[in-house]
């Protein structure tokens, strides 16, 4: 018989502590401290994804689900796994400083997403475009509808010009 308190009996003990033997010697082996390893450092940072941080965050300043547009597709009823039947109209155009002069929306057809307007390559090799640095060319964003009658917002990191 065992003690009132205690919920497992003497077996399951050893068990245990034998598992936990076995998983800590696993884990040290494999961060290279366990043996006479004089590459430790570089044997724990190998066994990671090589680059997972960049692809997470570019996936991220991709991504069109975190905009006010598509929540309003979700609040009407929409699929957060469908495609969208309409884009946000403000992606359909990349504004520029000049009067009357856009350049095609690399994201027309979708939800607004930080890319938008932290542009790179979207527009080498066109007329009025270029590389930019995460910026985009025109001197106010432009930013979806909220309802508040307002169609563009200040920059926080102003180009260069």
């Amino acid at each position: 018989m065992f003690a009132r308190w205690n919920c497992y009996p003497m077996r399951h003990r050893s068990i245990r502590a034998g598992s936990i033997l076995v998983l800590g010697s696993a884990l040290l082996a494999g961060c290279g401290l366990g043996g006479n390893n004089s590459s430790s450092a570089s044997t724990v940072f190998a066994t990671g994804t090589p680059g997972a941080e960049a692809s997470v965050g570019e996936r991220l300043f991709v991504e069109t689900r975190f905009a006010q547009f598509f929540k309003s597709y979700l609040d009407a009823g929409g699929n957060v796994n469908d495609v969208l039947p309409v884009g946000d109209p403000v992606m359909d155009s990349t504004e520029t400083t000049g009067p009357g002069v856009g350049l095609p929306g690399p994201f027309a057809g979708l939800s607004m997403n930080c890319r938008g307007c932290h542009l790179v390559d979207e527009h080498v090799g066109r007329s009025g475009g270029g590389m930019r640095t995460y910026t985009d060319f025109a001197k106010r964003s432009p930013i979806p509808g909220r309802g508040d009658g307002k169609g563009t917002a200040p920059r926080n990191s102003p180009p260069p010009w």
